[in-house]
């Protein structure tokens, strides 16, 4: 997500699906290619992998979506357009209902790269939490240390709403064995309870 807008009033962050297009075409592209001139590979494809190929292709492209996040101080908005082949949705929500920003950790991992994934939420007076990128945030390192793009991003949205920006540590290894010892304890303590009140 990249800031495309910014004033005293307005700052507007844009998520494009062009990736996802680009993707998607060269798969429809290759699929054609395998179901109307399979010599054109040196050993020829089956062509049910060329029909694969465009729908898969065409699946990642209806899916997609461009997401446009506004905060618009004059109308006290905050608002998630998505738009995608299949139409646009917009979710609004009041600004001046934001307490802070927030940026959290999870540890994920693939064959070529793991880290932490950060993610960045806006959180209400109510308590509720909107993620404002709910997917995998791209792990980026350089001369081997990994680059939070999010910290940034959300400093400046807390900045411009002048609200507290706050960084949640993700759990280290005891403090999760402590939580998940608490819980069990805990749900064993209302279990004895229960078989106390029966009897």
């Amino acid at each position: 997500m990249r800031v495309v807008r910014e004033d005293q009033k307005l700052l507007v962050l844009q998520e494009s699906g062009l990736f996802v297009y680009f993707i998607g075409g060269l798969f429809i592209l290759i699929g054609l290619v395998i179901v109307f001139s399979p010599s054109f590979f040196s050993e020829n494809p089956p062509i049910w992998t060329g029909i694969v190929g465009v729908l898969l292709g065409s699946f990642a492209i209806i899916i997609s979506k461009n997401t446009t996040v506004s905060l618009d101080k004059a109308s006290n908005k905050l608002s998630f357009l998505k738009t995608g082949f299949t139409g646009q949705s917009i979710k609004e929500y009041n600004l001046d209902q934001i307490k802070e920003i927030e940026m959290y950790a999870s540890y994920s991992s693939s064959s070529n790269v793991s880290g932490y994934s950060y993610h960045l939420a806006f959180i209400f007076n109510n308590g509720s939490e909107i993620p404002l990128n709910p997917g995998d945030s791209t792990i980026v390192r350089l001369m081997g240390k990994q680059i939070i793009l999010e910290r940034a991003l959300g400093e400046k949205i807390a900045t411009f709403l002048n609200v507290p920006f706050q960084k949640k540590k993700p759990l280290t290894t005891e403090e999760a064995v402590l939580q998940v010892s608490s819980a069990i304890q805990n749900a064993a303590k209302k279990e004895v309870e229960k078989q106390n009140k029966k009897d």
